[in-house]
């Protein structure tokens, strides 16, 4: 093989003779070379710039080259030629802000992956060679902020790839960030154009992998108490989801990765208005309303409490930008609340500002519940793809092409390629969907190469996993608009069609059922208005072809069945069968009998299936019943037996049949064939003795226990659902045999919820003992703890009291509103207390007298006195009215239970009377309306 080396301006400079050693690496984002070595006669330099052409691509010198004198004769070249991808390590990923002069490279940037690679392409444009870039594909994501420290080109696409979760990579003149992956799968394997078996290696242990995800919903849009979960669920509820667990179990919990999965609708700007106002504190600003006709409900009915609703703009000029808002019913308008990132910059402002046309969504808010199922169904498939995508082996596989195959077959040796990489030894299912990872080709013949595959070299599940999300979606840019919006799935990828994508024609012919020739396909097909086969007529005495409506009906002229027929009703000549009973037991289908002796037999069990076999043991009690209703009558036969011997091999037991005055009904029936067979029992072994049923006879669920014989014994009914059989154990019990009841031997329970005939929650008194400071107690409501309906009761110093307040913190006593007093001494005294006794010398008569309220025997005199509204008087009988009537006590300190009394206290006969008597009445305020009155007299003695 001869290879040309040209110079920069693409002039020719030698002709040399690569050696078998030359190679042509590539590996995704990481080698694009050419290691040439060769020997010339002659010694030349090697300039930056030049470069040679290997399978359709230019291949550069970095570094001036100058080569290994071996002789005086004899020069050795060992040089590489690098890719053009390796230009990106040329030159700095610059701010351009202001134009291509702008080369700030220390600089924080906020995009979207589209735009990121604008700016590379921009960046990768000021080269000075007249080489062009162009924007390809991006994945579609929210916005990051990457902050940039004088990186090149080559290791800022490797900082954005890193922050999107993807890949970067270059298809001709077309950058791209995305999962590097193309073409339509190609097979190899051993003899398939891989000359050696698989070698596996380990990947990065930085790639992400389980095979059980815990996936965690959004909690935007959604409010817990009306949607009854804080994030958004999977439709069928899991909690988690496995996939490919052969490989191991490793678990993995995700919550960021579907955080903008929710229930939203993208809506549609009608119209926007402006107004401009004043502040004192920061001058005139503008307001902006934006409107939108078709706005299916009003926000102010599904508002979050404390939540402010959010807008955010996903196209126009705002795209990307979030803004809390306002709503006004009145013009149904949304208020959008500007934002000042600066002292002299308002958004929306200037260039930036809602243009009709521009589409948002809202959050912060909660949706009709329309919207929830559609977010539950985005979520799940999310979910299966991302676990498709992170469960699947990720490990390296190499191997060693066969150059003979590759060309005969033309297989194409490009990074990405889809490959259907086969090995019954290596895989489970004989084969792995993966791709090229990176190529090591020969520089002597390009189709001998060494190959590896690998799912991943990074994590890369935006890259790789498309939903129909908007947000997961890919956008292809033109070639010189970056606001085109195709993106064309084609043969080979993986993406998932959305309304933002089409198919290629040939993927359109690889997918879609043609209508212009036979086709097939390996997936259900659901035909949901019906379908009719042939010229169908529907009529079933003159109809033809088949008819199959959305109903489920079906009409053919014949059907053939090559193994059985079930149905729920069998309808013929206008007679309907239906067995009564339904057992859940081991059951059977008698397919042919053999008498062995006087009431023995041997029954043939049909095979409901390729692995079927009969499940019946020895000593069991089976039985089976049929009717003649299809010929007109009304009886059944019933046929009790015991099995004697099992043989699963053939299929068949052999059973002895039970005397007649051993079974219900005192007759017993031979078996006959098609006759339906079940385990009632076992007479000996008491883990068969159990047996479920539902009877429509009876018209119970029926759960039987220790059966060891045809017939029941009152003891054998463990559970009754429904109508009660007339047993002893109801003798007393006021049991109406017409309604329905549970009966069950025991009873374990979390929660009992009685209810009276109004069906009206009925609450107990619960007993919760001596009152605790701090515990809560209730009223008429739900204890979280023991899930009763609660009416808590206490004892507090001696007394019994009912709460009247789910949580309340008051102490139970005599004046609470919170608590009734239900028992023991709850009378109200008053008592006297006297600083100097009660019998006194003439003359010498000084003390102070106290009233004392009681409560029982608890001392309330504060709780009385502290008591707004209470009323205290004193009174005195000395004999002579007239001075009774002018006396007036003295209080003490201004509490007007306590009176202070000397000898002129005692009126002016005490001497010759020797006793007088005070009274004192106390009128106390209990509640609104009610009040306690109570008094007491007091004598004292001379």
């Amino acid at each position: 093989m001869e290879l040309v080396i040209y110079d920069r301006e693409g002039n020719f400079k030698k002709k040399v003779s690569p050696d078998s050693s030359s190679r042509w690496s590539e590996e995704v984002a990481s080698e694009f070379v050419v290691s040439v070595n060769f020997t010339t006669w002659e010694f030349f330099v090697l300039s930056v710039g030049d470069y040679i052409e290997v399978g359709g691509k230019r291949f550069s010198v970095k570094k001036e080259y100058r080569p290994k004198k071996t002789n005086t004769q004899k020069y050795t070249y060992n040089i590489g030629f690098y890719g053009r991808e390796h230009d990106m390590q040329d030159l700095l990923f610059c701010r351009l802000n202001q134009g291509s002069d702008d080369l700030e490279s220390v600089f924080a940037y906020d995009g979207t992956p589209m735009e990121y690679l604008q700016k590379l392409v921009d960046n990768m444009n000021r080269n000075t060679d007249g080489v062009t870039w162009r924007v390809g594909e991006a994945i579609s994501a929210n916005r990051q902020t990457i902050n940039f420290n004088g990186l090149y080109c080559w290791d800022a696409a490797a900082e954005i790839a890193q922050a999107f979760e993807t890949e970067w990579w270059l298809d001709g003149e077309y950058l791209n960030l995305s999962k590097c992956e193309r073409g339509e799968r190609v097979t190899l394997g051993y003899m398939k154009g891989l000359k050696t078996g698989l070698t596996q290696s380990e990947n990065s242990d930085s790639i992400k992998w389980f095979t059980r995800l815990i996936p965690v919903g959004s909690t935007k849009n959604i409010d817990p108490s009306k949607y009854g979960f804080a994030h958004l669920q999977l439709p069928s509820r899991a909690t988690y989801i496995d996939l490919n667990t052969q490989l191991g179990l490793k678990e993995h919990r995700e919550e960021s990765a579907f955080s903008d999965i929710f229930p939203h609708r993208l809506g549609t700007v009608s119209s926007v208005r402006s107004e401009e106002k004043t502040n004192e504190e920061t001058g005139d600003y503008t307001v902006y309303y934006v409107k939108d006709n078709d706005l299916p409900f009003n926000p102010d009915d599904y508002m979050i409490g404390g939540e402010v609703i959010l807008i955010t703009f996903e196209s126009g000029d705002l795209e990307g930008r979030e803004f809390e808002c306002n709503w006004h019913n009145d013009t149904k308008e949304f208020e959008i609340i500007n934002t000042y990132p600066d002292e002299d910059t308002q958004i929306p402002g200037g260039n930036l500002i809602p243009k009709a046309g521009d589409t948002y969504i809202l959050t912060n808010i909660r949706m009709p519940d329309e919207y929830y199922p559609i977010a539950e169904q985005q979520f799940e498939q999310a979910v299966e793809n991302y676990l498709k995508e992170y469960s699947r082996d990720i490990s390296i596989y190499s191997s060693d092409t066969d150059y003979i195959y590759v060309d005969k077959n033309e297989i194409p040796l490009l990074l990405g390629q889809r490959v259907k990489l086969e090995d019954e030894q290596y895989f489970a299912e004989g084969y792995l969907d993966t791709r090229i990872t990176r190529v090591e080709r020969k520089l002597t013949n390009l189709s001998e190469a060494s190959v590896s595959c690998s799912a991943a070299v990074s994590s890369s599940w935006k890259s790789s996993i498309e939903s129909s999300l908007d947000n997961l979606q890919y956008v292809l840019a033109s070639q010189t608009e970056k606001t085109s919006l195709f993106d064309i799935i084609k043969v080979g990828d993986g993406k998932q069609p959305s309304d933002y994508n089409v198919f290629s024609a040939l993927k359109s012919l690889s997918t879609l059922l043609r209508k212009d020739q036979a086709d097939s396909t390996n997936f259900l097909v659901r035909f949901l208005g019906g379908l009719e086969v042939g010229k169908a007529i529907d009529s079933l005495i003159a109809g033809s072809g088949i008819i199959m409506d959305k109903n489920g009906r079906i009409q053919a002229s014949s059907l053939e069945l090559r193994n059985s027929l079930t149905v729920l009703e069998l309808i013929f000549n206008r007679l309907s069968a239906q067995e009564g009973d339904y057992s859940y037991s081991e059951s059977g289908l008698i397919e042919s009998i053999e008498e062995l002796s006087e009431g023995t037999y041997r029954l043939l069990l049909r095979k409901r299936h390729d692995t079927d076999f009969n499940a019946f043991a020895v000593n069991d009690i089976i039985y089976g019943s049929v009717n003649d209703l299809l010929a007109g009558g009304g009886s059944y036969r019933t046929s009790w037996m015991r099995v004697i011997e099992t043989n699963t091999t053939d299929n068949y037991i052999d059973v002895v049949m039970y005397p007649d005055s051993e079974v219900p009904g005192g007759k017993n029936y031979q078996p006959e064939e098609l006759m339906a067979i079940t385990r009632r029992g076992n007479t000996t072994d008491e883990d068969r003795q159990g047996y479920w049923y539902i009877s429509s006879y009876e018209k119970c669920i029926c759960m039987l226990d220790g059966v060891t014989k045809p017939i029941l014994e009152e003891s054998n009914y463990s559970i009754l659902i429904g109508k009660m059989k007339n047993l002893s154990i109801f003798d007393n019990l006021p049991i109406n045999y017409r309604q329905s009841y549970i009966y069950c031997r025991g009873l374990i329970r979390q929660d009992d919820i009685r209810v009276d005939v109004e069906g009206k929650p009925v609450y107990e008194l619960v007993d919760r003992g001596i009152w605790q400071e701090g515990e809560k107690y209730y009223f008429e409501a739900r204890n979280e703890v023991t899930g009763r309906n609660e009416i808590s009761t206490v004892y507090h110093r001696g007394s019994k009291w009912q709460c009247l307040k789910t949580g309340t913190l008051l102490e139970p006593k005599w004046n609470s509103t919170d608590w009734a007093f239900l028992e023991g001494n709850g009378e109200f005294s008053i008592d006297f207390e006297s600083s100097n006794g009660f019998s006194f010398f003439y003359g010498l008569i000084d003390t102070v007298i106290e009233a004392k309220f009681y409560h029982g025997t608890v001392d309330i005199t504060e709780d009385v006195m502290n008591t707004a509204g209470t009323q205290i008087a004193w009174s005195r009988d000395s004999g002579i009215p007239a001075e009774d009537n002018s006396w007036s006590p003295v209080f003490v300190d201004g509490q007007k239970n306590k009176v202070h009394l000397i000898s002129s206290d005692m009126g002016s006969e005490w001497l010759n009377a020797r006793s007088v008597t005070f009274r004192v009445e106390a009128i106390i305020p209990l509640g609104e309306e009610n009040y306690l009155r109570e008094s007491e007299e007091l004598s004292f003695n001379l």
